[in-house]
Parts: C-alpha cells; sequence; structure tokens
C-alpha cells in the first residue's frame, strides 16, 4: 500500500511544502480505512483506524510493529 506513504509520512514526520498536506493526508487515511475494496491487510486498517500512524508507518516499512 504504497499510496499510504507520503500520506503517514505527513503525520508521523511532519508535512512538507511539495508533499500533502496534514488535513488533506488524515482525510485521505481515513477514506482508505474505510474503503473495503482496497484490499488493506487487517492489521494496517486496525492501524489506521485507531490512528496509531507511528505503527501504521513501521508496518508499511516492514518493522513488524506489535503491541
Amino acid at each position: 500500500m504504497k499510496i499510504l506513504l507520503p500520506y503517514l509520512k505527513a503525520v508521523v514526520e511532519g508535512a512538507v511544502p511539495e508533499g500533502p498536506t496534514l488535513r488533506d493526508s488524515l482525510n485521505e487515511m481515513d477514506r482508505i480505512s474505510k474503503d473495503t475494496d482496497m484490499g488493506l491487510d487487517p492489521k494496517l486498517r486496525h492501524y489506521l483506524q485507531m490512528r496509531s500512524y507511528s505503527k501504521a508507518l513501521d508496518w508499511l516499512n516492514g518493522n513488524g510493529v506489535e503491541k
């Protein structure tokens, strides 16, 4: 789900002028997390729905986040 990376980075690391705004990032991640056609992994969907954006970014980067 590389589509999420710029949005997660904007929230976790801070928005940059050439990237999405914080508001756009939050809106888009909410939309993606609710879209059943996106085929999100259940764990990633959970992180997004619970707004655990650092964990979602770690999960996407393959860092195997655990509780």
